[in-house]
């Protein structure tokens, strides 16, 4: 089996207990998968409508989820305030990551 499939297997039986994940827990379930194949398997299985790719919005000082969109640029250079430590924040890429959700 390739690391497509097995990542599919993975994933798709993982929906009991968890409906969404970030790409760190691949490195969990598949240890020895190099980070670039890592993101080569989730961009192919988002095409194939296995996932739902979204990217989340986090504060730096308190790690609140401050937005959640379907493109990382929605929120890429803008202030948004955190409510939880009252800070204004400007968004730069290293406060987006991306949340992937399984199925469509």
């Amino acid at each position: 089996m390739d690391n497509y499939e097995n990542l599919k297997n993975k994933l798709l039986s993982a929906t009991a207990r968890h409906r969404s994940f970030y790409t760190e827990y691949i490195s969990r379930i598949m240890p020895d998968l190099p980070a670039d194949d890592t993101v080569r398997l989730l961009d192919r299985l988002c095409m194939d409508g296995a996932l739902t790719r979204t990217y989340e919005t986090v504060c730096p000082n308190d790690s609140t989820v401050l937005a959640e969109s379907a493109d990382s640029r929605e929120t890429a250079g803008s202030e948004i305030y955190c409510r939880e430590c009252g800070t204004e924040i400007h968004i730069d890429g290293s406060f987006i990551r991306p949340k992937y959700y399984i199925g469509s």
